[in-house]
């Protein structure tokens, strides 16, 4: 896929002079800090880096360490921590009730939030020390009013190719407000088969895309929400209401499960786990501000 894609991007767009050189080439090709979740690299982007003599500075090794430390510490503290949990709510065999299902449901969003961010941040961290700098891959999507500008905040990577090579070569927004709509859910559809080949993750992308195309109808009408009301209600649609939950074949913690198996426990061990996940979120909140106030993201341009 990285070769298909770098070709595309050298011979059909025209945005860079291909290499003669085939170490470079195998370097970018075979790039390894982004390879487990990004972020999504273009040639344009890295090549140019990887060709150029480099000199990693004081500012780049103290930065990159900083990325490195948070990245794990949203992937091994939150993510992982929280995995519990969510397999204990999700688990096929359990019978919670409509308070935990909630709260399982928020417990996910912040598990793949410290896991995708997580490993960019890893990714970003390494590269620093490398002298490479990659792109800003996450910036606060928890924290946004729409479902333009979550996908304009969370995986910035993707969101960008999606726009790139499936929406603009769609038509983008050329036409009329239909045809757009439909070019917006033609897009996430396919984002969400990039994903996985389910059902659950064609369902995912039509489920956003009807939130763009809403939101996109919405806009054009002239009508905003209140930013009291533009916040908790896309948090709820982009990660709670839609699909998107963990797979069946997880394994449930199952020694959590014991634990919580009479009604007082799992009354004791619930109000805990709600104290966790509202600490989780501001710790990752009050984290990304440091982060994103420490250096100089780089960003992907401007996604759907």
């Amino acid at each position: 896929m990285r070769l298909i894609f770098g070709s595309a991007r050298v011979s059909g767009r025209r945005e860079i002079t291909p290499t003669r050189n085939l170490l470079d080439f195998a370097v970018f090709v075979a790039y390894f800090p982004h390879l487990v979740a990004g972020p999504i690299l273009r040639a344009s982007r890295l090549l140019p880096q990887i060709a150029t003599p480099r000199t990693v500075s004081r500012e780049q090794m103290c930065d990159g360490l900083w990325l490195i430390a948070w990245g794990f510490f949203q992937k091994i503290f939150v993510a992982d921590n929280l995995a519990s949990l969510v397999n204990m709510v999700f688990d096929p065999a359990a019978k919670p009730t409509g308070v935990n299902v909630l709260l399982g449901a928020y417990g996910f969003a912040f598990q793949i939030y410290g896991d995708f961010a997580g490993y960019s941040n890893i990714a970003r961290g390494t590269s620093k020390l490398m002298g490479i700098e990659l792109i800003e891959n996450f910036r606060f999507p928890y924290f946004v009013r729409t479902p333009q500008e979550f996908w304009r905040h969370w995986h910035i990577s993707l969101s960008t190719w999606l726009r790139d090579y499936l929406y603009i070569p769609l038509g983008g927004n050329r036409g009329s407000a239909a045809r757009t709509n439909c070019n917006l859910l033609i897009t996430m559809v396919l984002g969400g088969l990039w994903h996985g080949a389910a059902w659950t993750f064609v369902l995912w992308g039509a489920v956003h895309g009807a939130y763009l195309a809403i939101n996109h109808l919405w806009r054009g009408a002239g009508l905003r929400l209140p930013r009291f009301l533009g916040w908790p209600l896309t948090l709820n649609q982009v990660r709670v209401l839609a699909p998107g939950s963990p797979s069946a074949s997880q394994k449930p913690a199952i020694g959590i499960r014991q634990r919580c198996s009479g009604l007082g426990a799992t009354k004791r061990h619930m109000k805990l786990a709600r104290s966790a996940i509202l600490l989780t979120g501001l710790g990752l909140a009050v984290g990304d501000i440091v982060l994103s106030r420490s250096g100089k993201p780089q960003t992907a341009g401007r996604p759907l």
